[in-house]
This record gives structure tokens, C-alpha cells and sequence, in this order.
């Protein structure tokens, strides 16, 4: 990002969705709270136990149906309370009215740590880190801080799985994934036209200038990323730089920057306290389920001056037991969705000839992306019908494509014509979520150059993504190809003791199609007239396993 005044000029002011929720830091915070003896808050305690030992792997969540879980309750007096399901801890978060330190409630077991109201100055550092930051490098080893705290003209964007910043003091911009890792950008925009990732798909965009460019070039960005959810939005920040990363937080100042408008004032924007580490690790603190935004930031009229911020005091957390419902009662998705009945079946033979399959074939018809590039059933069509036993779910798929183009193999498959299977293992217990957590699969499969292969990989949940094995068959038609697959239970992270007739999971299968000579993903066929995008689970059809 070469150049500071790529992103001054935001005038729009429009809401931006809502984002991930990272349900999988809920495990890191019940196991850091457990670990460092509640003496700090939840969110810095997540984040230390994160980076404090150098290793940046992301853990997998562990879900167990029904088991106790913990309510995490703080001592301030404003509460708000999240709930989630599985071992995703449920959370009350609050801010103190004030910036003394609060301190844990005594229990029967555990006395009552007192979180410092300042750190420890340290002789051999040339700075010392803001008051409002304090209790942040208390909780992570951040080091010394290597410069003042200051206000910065910067610039957010959110995006599907992630966001990008923009910062004018070091001309450099940043990605940050919402499975909590991070990294910087060091692509440099000119002004010269910017790479095209074709149409976006409904109510989603491409970002445009600097995070545009870096976005369009680097395959990697667009997949960890995705389609903006939002524009390019300027707004003033309460930086400061350490050894090991930096804090920043949003500032609501009138001006920081030639009196351009400040996006942090306008009503819907959502504040950011950002912690940044240099393990690669990253948190949102005033993201995270019941945070409460902060005061009004420091009143300063230029991006050097020395200026104070307001940041509510992080609470702390004492724990108490509750007993997580088990969701058993079947919920299905709305018929016009598409409800899809597999019949219970034997051993079959997968050679992509369907006598075997006697059933009524049903359609994948809808153009749910792409309609610009569609010119009706001899361009793109297809049928399916679905099976199940114990091994795992079958699928004969009948595909009409005028012409065949593979994409890229592993995560770039899409770019290429392609079947994409959604699958939502837990339908009823998180029927209502929508954006894809840790029971929700998208899988692809491709065909290779020649139509002869039969390739695998999941996309979600993320924390899975990969190459997959599985079974089955693919045939060249005179005007497209036949399918017939075997995914294992496995895929979903189902057990064949798990099944039985009657259960409905949340399902879809959608034909990517590409008459291109470069990978590209020109249109999108899908079974559920409802979708319109990749990761939202409530537009997806109903698989109901028969008796």
C-alpha cells in the first residue's frame, strides 16, 4: 500500500454485517482462566495463553453434547450475557464503570486475585505503554513499547472471514482471519488497474484501492478471506507500537486527518480494540459476545500529538456450572429451501452408471451466481438423488455442460467446473446461525484435466480444511458427465452409531461452471433456491435420512 491517500476519501456510511464470532476461542478462554487462576480477564488470559509460549497453532474446539459447562460471571455491575452450545463457554462480559482494577469474587476454592491498575515501569524501556493499555501488556508479553501512543488515520474493511487495516503511520496494511491468526500485506498499489476476481456474489463486494489490489493478486488473501462484506471505511486510531506487536483502539475525536470524516463517530460503526501479536496471533476484544464499547476516546487534533484515551477496565470472571440442553427435537429447514429425502440402502457398486438408482431425480436449477455469464440448460444443468447407509451418504449426480474446464486442484478448485456439498451435522441445535461454525462442511469435488479424476477437499469449517478421501466414479457424457460418490460419515465428523431414520441434517449440493481458458468460477448452480453464498447455513436445503 504505497501511498497514505488511498484511503482518505470514505464518504459513504452504510451498516456492515455481522461477523464471525470465533466460537473456538471460548475453549482457549476456559482454558486459560483455569490455567492462570482467574487473575486476569478473559480475553487477555485467551490471548496469553495463546502467544505466551510462542505457538501459534490453532486449537480445535471439542464439543461433548449435554456435558457442564462453564458461566462465566464478573463482579462490575453492568452485565450482558452469550450463550453458546457444546464446550463454546458461555460468557457474561462486562466493563467497569470505572478504570480501577477490579477483582474476582472469593469462592470456596479459589481466593480472590486482584488484576494491578498499572504495570511495573521497567527501567530499560525507553516508553512506557499507555495508561488504557496497561492492563493488556500486563496479560501478553507485549515487551517494552517502542513508541508513544498516538492517534493514526487508518482504514478497516470487513470481509466474509476476516478484515483489513490500513495504518498512515507506517503505510502498511494487515489481514487478520477470524481464526484468530494474522498477517501483514506487502503488496504496494500504484494506481494501476486492479486484478478482477469476477461478480460478487449478492450483498457482498470487491474492495477497491490498496486492500483491492493486494486482495485481487494473492490467491491466498482472496481464499482466507473472501468478498468484502462492507466498504473501505477511514477512521481515527489510538495506536501504539511494542516489541511484539500493537494495540489499537478506535477513537471517536472529531479529527485526526485533514478533517476528513472519521468513520469511528458514525452510529453503526463497531468499535475495535485490537491486540496484535507478533506470534502471528490476533483479538478483537470489543468483538467478542456481551463486550461493552468504550468510552469516548482522546480529544486531539493531530496524529502526532500526544493524547490519553478512555477504555472501560477489563472484568474479571468467576466461574459457576450450568448444564447444556441437548437439542434432540428434528427442525427442518422451510420446503421452498428444498427437502430432500435419502432412501436407506445397501452396498453399492460405484461405476457412475445409475440403474441401481430408481428414485425421482431432483434438480439443481437455480443460478444463484453468475446469471451475466448463463445462457440456459445446454450451458449448465444438472439432477441429483441422494442415499444413505452406514458407510456413509451417496450421491448420483447428471451434469449437462457444453463445455468442461477443470480448476485448480486443493482450495482452488472452485475455479473450475466442480460440485460443492454443504452439510450441517447439528440442523436443530444452531438452527438459527447464520454463518458457518464447527458442525457446518462445505466440500468440493473436481474431475481433473481429462475428466477422469475424482478429487476431494473441504473448505469448512475452517479448522478442517484440507484434502479428503473418499470413493466413487466419474463418466464423460456426450453433453457432460456423470457422478457417483461415497462420502464417509467421517467427512462430517458423524458416527454410523449416531444415525438412524427419521434425522434430518441441513444440506445442499450446488455445480460450479467455468467456459473460460483461466481458472474462474463463472456460474453457480444450486439445489436450494435459496442460497447466495457459501457459509451461511440457514439458506440450505433439509436432508431427511429415511426409515
Amino acid at each position: 500500500m504505497a501511498n497514505g491517500d488511498d484511503f482518505e476519501i470514505l464518504p459513504e456510511e452504510s451498516t456492515p454485517p455481522g461477523r464471525d464470532s470465533r466460537p473456538w476461542l471460548w475453549v482457549l478462554v476456559v482454558l486459560a482462566i483455569a490455567v492462570f487462576a482467574f487473575a486476569v480477564g478473559m480475553a487477555f488470559s485467551t490471548f496469553r495463553s495463546r502467544v505466551g509460549n510462542g505457538n501459534s497453532d490453532t486449537p480445535t474446539p471439542v464439543v461433548v453434547a449435554g456435558d457442564a459447562i462453564p458461566t462465566f460471571t464478573a463482579t462490575s455491575p453492568a452485565t450482558a450475557t452469550a450463550t453458546a452450545l457444546g464446550a463454546e463457554a458461555n460468557a457474561t462480559l462486562t466493563n467497569a464503570a470505572t478504570a480501577a482494577a477490579p477483582t474476582v469474587a472469593a469462592t470456596a476454592t479459589q481466593p480472590a486475585p486482584t488484576l494491578p491498575a498499572t504495570a511495573t515501569p521497567m527501567a530499560s524501556c525507553a516508553y512506557q505503554p499507555a495508561a488504557e493499555f496497561v492492563a493488556i501488556t500486563n496479560a501478553a508479553p507485549f515487551g517494552c513499547a517502542t513508541s508513544e501512543a498516538g492517534l493514526v488515520w487508518s482504514a478497516w474493511e470487513p470481509f466474509e472471514r476476516g478484515d483489513m487495516l490500513w495504518r498512515s503511520d507506517n503505510d502498511r496494511a494487515y489481514s487478520f482471519f477470524n481464526d484468530g491468526t494474522w498477517m501483514p500485506i506487502n503488496e504496494k498499489w500504484d494506481n494501476q488497474p486492479l486484478p478482477t476476481r469476477g461478480d460478487p456474489p449478492p450483498g457482498l463486494q470487491a474492495p477497491i484501492r490498496g486492500f483491492g489490489y493486494a486482495w485481487g493478486a494473492r490467491d491466498e488473501l482472496f481464499q482466507r478471506l473472501g468478498w468484502a462484506t462492507d466498504q473501505e471505511r477511514g477512521f481515527c486510531a489510538f495506536l501504539q507500537n511494542f516489541e511484539h506487536g500493537f494495540i489499537l483502539q478506535s477513537s471517536d475525536v472529531e479529527f485526526c486527518q485533514d478533517n476528513l470524516f472519521n468513520q469511528a463517530r458514525a452510529p453503526e460503526w463497531k468499535p475495535l480494540l485490537l491486540v496484535v501479536h507478533d506470534s502471528g496471533q490476533w483479538l478483537n476484544l470489543l468483538a467478542l459476545p456481551g463486550a461493552t464499547p468504550p468510552a469516548p476516546g482522546p480529544v486531539a487534533t493531530t496524529a502526532t500529538e500526544n493524547a490519553t484515551a478512555t477504555t472501560a477496565a477489563i472484568p474479571i470472571l468467576t466461574p459457576t456450572l450450568t448444564a447444556t440442553p441437548v437439542v434432540t427435537a428434528r427442525r427442518d429447514r422451510p420446503a421452498d429451501h428444498g427437502i430432500y429425502t435419502a432412501p436407506a440402502v445397501g452396498e453399492r457398486t460405484l461405476d457412475a452408471n445409475f440403474g441401481d438408482w430408481p428414485d425421482a431425480w431432483q434438480p439443481i436449477g437455480t443460478v444463484v451466481q453468475g446469471a451475466n455469464n448463463y445462457s440456459g440448460s445446454q450451458d449448465l444443468a444438472g439432477d441429483f438423488q441422494v442415499a444413505w447407509s452406514r458407510d456413509g451418504l451417496y450421491l448420483a449426480v447428471r451434469v449437462t455442460d457444453d463445455r468442461y474446464r477443470s480448476g485448480p486442484e486443493g482450495t482452488d478448485m472452485w475455479q473450475g467446473d466442480s460440485l460443492e456439498i454443504h452439510f450441517d451435522r447439528a440442523l436443530a441445535a444452531d438452527f438459527d446461525a447464520t454463518v458457518a461454525d464447527a458442525d457446518d462442511y462445505q466440500i468440493g469435488v473436481g474431475f481433473g484435466p481429462n475428466l477422469d479424476q475424482l478429487l476431494f477437499y473441504r473448505w469448512l469449517p475452517l479448522d478442517k480444511e484440507g484434502a479428503l478421501a473418499a470413493a466413487g466414479a466419474v463418466a464423460a457424457t456426450p453433453d457432460g458427465y456423470r457422478v457417483e460418490l461415497l462420502l464417509p460419515w467421517s467427512t462430517f465428523d458423524v458416527t454410523a452409531g449416531e444415525l438412524s431414520g427419521g434425522q434430518s441434517f441441513g444440506f445442499n449440493l450446488s455445480i460450479s461452471d467455468n467456459d473460460a481458458d483461466f481458472p474462474a468460477q463463472e456460474t453457480v448452480l444450486s439445489a436450494s433456491p435459496k442460497r447466495t453464498t457459501y457459509n451461511n447455513p440457514t439458506e440450505w436445503a433439509t436432508l431427511v435420512l429415511a426409515q
